[in-house]
């Protein structure tokens, strides 16, 4: 499969977890809007930071140069992936029901995993760098 072609199709698959993210932050938003505000912060990062791919990697033809934009933006929802399962199985907010934050912390592990994955693909595949 041709790497830009990967890319597109893992981003599409890593942007389905913010926007379930976000769903979530509405849900908890009800519960306690400091919960809220995190899951949407968090969520909204996540979803910008891989939807901006898609204009960047849209006329680029070198494929060393796809990889490390790729590395960029999976190097953010990483970073913000960890930052969720750190953060949404704390201790720091009361919430009625452990599904939300369960579900929150599950979608995150998710996108680690698959950033993780498509980090290691761009470093191996496209000889980018792993450096942003």
């Amino acid at each position: 499969m041709e790497f830009k072609r990967y890319v597109k199709i893992s981003s599409g698959i890593v942007l389905i977890f913010p926007i379930v993210l976000l769903i979530l932050a509405g849900i908890a938003w009800s519960e306690n809007v400091y919960t809220g505000i995190i899951y949407l912060a968090i969520g909204v990062i996540q979803l910008v930071g891989m939807a901006l791919i898609y204009p960047r990697i849209g006329k680029v033809e070198e494929t060393k140069e796809i990889g490390n934009k790729c590395v960029q933006h999976n190097w953010v929802v990483l970073s913000l992936g960890v930052t969720g399962c750190a953060m949404f199985l704390a201790p720091f907010f009361a919430v009625d029901s452990m599904a939300i934050p369960y579900a929150a912390f599950t979608l995150c592990i998710l996108s680690v995993v698959l950033s993780g994955f498509n980090l290691y693909k761009a470093v191996t595949a496209a000889k980018a760098r792993l450096v942003v």
